[in-house]
This record gives C-alpha cells, structure tokens and sequence, in this order.
C-alpha cells in the first residue's frame, strides 16, 4: 500500500471512532480540543463567553453549536483572528447556531480557520 493508501487508511480509522464529543466548559470556561476531530454543544442560560484555546496541531476539527438555549453565548479566540477579516468572537444565540473549525498550520504555530457556519454573528 502506498503512502497515501495509509494516509486514507489512517483517517479512515481516526473518522470511524466518530467525533469526540466535548463537554460545555461553562461560563468563562476555555475549550481545550485535543482530540483529531470534536464537537461541543453549549449550554446558555444568560449572557455568557467560552474561550477557544489555540489547536494543539494541525489537521483538527472542532464543530462548535448551541445545544441548549437560554440565551446567548460568545466564543473568543485566544489570542489570534479566526479569518483574514480579523475576526476574534463568534456570537451564538439559538439552538442550531454552529460554527466548524480546522486547524491550519501558520508561522506561530497551528492556528484555527473557520471553515462554515450558520447564524453566527462575527466581530
């Protein structure tokens, strides 16, 4: 098997255990992804803020979305944009909202991209 068969191979293996299911860190709580692929569904239940933690490498996924509504929850970066349009916080405010996020490789380390979303308001 050649060195992209593995590859596929490997993925195949890393996407078959499924996503990691994250729990909420609650109010003012950071998200630590650490696993290759991860999902969070956050709980509100007023005004509240998470921090997203730089990736620990590139290649991660993380799809982040409200679970619960009872409120609104703002996500913000930890230190550098999301986007070339500078964005650092991501406001969610009703079930269903959610945002996808991979890591990429940068000169400071591997960083996250936003790579979809829907009913996300960006500053």
């Amino acid at each position: 098997m050649g060195s992209a068969h593995k590859t596929y191979a490997a993925m195949g293996q890393a996407m078959a255990g499924g996503m990691h299911r994250m729990r909420d860190p609650g109010n003012g709580g950071n998200i630590v992804v650490t696993e290759f692929f991860a999902e969070c569904g956050l709980t509100t239940g007023s005004s509240q803020t998470r921090v997203l933690k730089n990736p620990r490498f590139s290649g991660q996924e993380l799809l982040l979305h409200v679970a619960t509504d009872g409120g609104t929850v703002t996500v913000n970066a930890d230190g550098t944009a999301w986007n070339q349009s500078g964005h650092v916080a991501a406001t969610m405010a009703d079930v269903n909202d959610w945002i996808l996020f991979r890591a990429v490789q940068t000169p400071s380390g591997p960083r996250w991209r936003i790579m979809g979303s829907e009913g996300i308001n960006f500053a």
